[in-house]
């Protein structure tokens, strides 16, 4: 499925590398100093950002009206509601597969975060890995506790996307602990992240946190952009903002 363009101006974004601002410069004539001719930072999404940007809106049956809509957005200036932390979602679905669950949020633009989760493994006493991937049952497990290595906490926007590994123990009847956090991840269209950061907010919550680097239309001076893993007992989950 194509994406049709529905704007004549460039996409109001940063591209992904190598981009640069285009700035006015105020004229002087004589003595006089004319207004400040400005243009804003822009630059255009080339074929291969769009191209997958129209993947996952696809893939997650966003409908093709609301991806030029999204689009047009984007070339505007305009913060996704998905990515604004002001905005609530307006509608979650939750969708198992033989190898995942996904929790699909949309927004009232139709914009889209999906938080990609592992299917429950069988464990002893229903101790099970949920909303979170790649989970593998560590050394050390029994029948009080059970260990678990190698899990992934992934939630993604389509612009934006941030996830990071982490190990954690969820002990039979009470709380799970994280025990170690590592190797953050993330891939951006249209910007850049800088100041990269983990923020152990409890024994069971660990947050990802980034900011951008450059001026971004549409976004706030200073904007942040976060992700979350969270643990009990019996499951592990992922928040956002």
């Amino acid at each position: 499925m194509k994406i049709k363009k529905t704007g004549t101006g460039a996409i109001a974004a940063l591209a992904l590398f190598g981009s640069s601002f285009l700035l006015g410069s105020p004229t002087i004539a004589g003595t006089q100093q004319t207004e400040p001719t400005t243009t804003a930072a822009v630059n255009t999404l080339n074929s291969a950002e769009i191209q997958e940007l129209e993947n996952f809106w696809t893939e997650y049956q966003v409908p093709e009206a609301t991806q030029q809509a999204l689009l047009l957005k984007l070339e505007q200036g305009e913060m996704w509601d998905s990515l604004d932390p002001e905005v609530s979602s307006v509608h979650t679905e939750k969708l198992t597969t033989d190898s995942e669950n996904l929790v699909i949020e949309t927004y009232p633009d139709g914009s889209i975060s999906v938080s990609g989760t592992s299917s429950p493994q069988e464990q002893e006493e229903g101790i099970s890995p949920q909303s979170v991937t790649d989970c593998k049952q560590g050394s050390g497990s029994n029948n009080y506790q059970i260990k678990y290595v190698g899990c992934k906490a992934d939630v993604n926007y389509g612009l934006l996307r941030m996830g990071f590994n982490f190990d954690y123990t969820a002990y039979k009847g009470a709380h799970g602990v994280i025990t170690r956090h590592y190797n953050s991840f993330n891939t951006i269209i249209g910007g850049a992240l800088s100041n990269h950061r983990f923020s152990k907010m409890s024994n069971s919550q660990v947050r990802y946190s980034a900011d951008f680097s450059v001026a971004f239309e549409g976004f706030p001076a200073g904007w942040t952009a976060w992700m979350q893993a969270n643990v009990t007992g019996s499951k592990a989950w992922t928040t956002h903002n």
